[in-house]
């Protein structure tokens, strides 16, 4: 389907353009126009939303709009239970890692600006108690991405490259990717090799799969 006008750049309510998005279909069948959109609240979070409802001005935010941000806390508080060893476990939805989510935004994210203060550019929020449940902001700690990989590998919870049998790639794969991205955008290599984006920039970026 064509897409009749670019929208990127434009605002609807919080919400900003960022970015073309595959077309979706709706509850009846027909395909549509969608976008990623980025919020302008203070947790910058980025969803996928129809032309159509853009438009209407049925979607004007993250949800933030519908629940104030001063509740966040409150939220964090009161949906999450507490454990003997310390952690405070997320009740509410997770994601497909077992992450906590907040509107859209992993639960321990939150929990870390809420408590802590803003998370810089380029940061991860990494967990002491290795819990992807847990919110407890004593037990999260600010590291880089290779931080992150490198206490997963030191405490047993990830293996490398081909070794990981989780792992849909290969040295061969890995060595394409890098070719590829000279050439090619990194939401066609991750389509084409069925990863996520992110996995493809920490590929070109050897982010991971360093050793190669």
């Amino acid at each position: 389907m064509c897409r009749k006008k670019n929208l990127i750049g434009q605002k609807f309510g919080r919400l900003t353009v960022i970015d073309y998005a595959p077309n979706g279909k709706r509850p009846n069948g027909t395909e549509r126009t969608r976008w990623k959109v980025q919020c302008s609240c203070k947790y910058k979070t980025i969803q996928i939303k129809f032309t159509d409802d853009l438009k209407s001005g049925r979607c004007n935010s993250c949800g933030c709009l519908r629940y104030p941000e001063k509740t966040f806390k409150d939220k964090i508080l009161n949906y999450s239970s507490r454990e003997e060893n310390g952690c405070w476990i997320w009740q509410k939805g997770k994601d497909k890692d077992g992450y906590g989510l907040v509107y859209y935004k992993r639960a321990h994210r939150v929990s870390y600006e809420e408590f802590i203060g803003k998370i810089p550019k380029g940061m991860m929020v990494c967990h002491k108690c290795d819990n992807p449940t847990c919110v407890n902001p004593d037990h999260l700690f600010l590291g880089t991405p290779q931080d992150n990989t490198q206490d997963a590998i030191k405490k047993g919870r990830m293996s490398v490259g081909e070794k990981n049998p989780n792992s849909k790639l290969n040295k061969k794969d890995i060595l394409e990717i890098r070719r590829l991205s000279k050439t090619t955008s990194g939401y066609q290599i991750a389509k084409k090799y069925k990863i996520s984006t992110t996995m493809v920039y920490d590929i070109i970026r050897k982010r991971s799969w360093k050793d190669i």
